[in-house]
């Protein structure tokens, strides 16, 4: 009787929701037990993707949008909207 192994995953896809005031902390915490792990394998490809997103019920202040402007520019944001 032959015994067929099951397939090796071929990929991973994980979402977290972070609160804000944790946020540095959290993150590092990913870096160092997920994707770190992840990339014990030389052969992972790894993508991160990082999303934000911020309402404001009466509206941002104009001080917040040029300086988050400037610093998404600086960090290589793809994409940055206000609405």
């Amino acid at each position: 009787m032959h015994v067929h192994a099951s397939p090796k995953p071929r990929a991973f896809h994980g979402s977290v929701d972070i609160r804000a005031t944790s946020a540095k902390a959290r993150l590092v915490e990913l870096a160092e037990e997920i994707i770190q792990v992840l990339a014990q394998d030389p052969d992972a490809e790894i993508r991160v993707c990082v999303e934000i997103s911020a309402t404001y019920s009466g509206g941002s202040s104009s001080s917040i949008r040029p300086a988050v402007t400037e610093n998404a520019n600086q960090l290589g944001f793809r994409s940055k909207v206000w609405e």
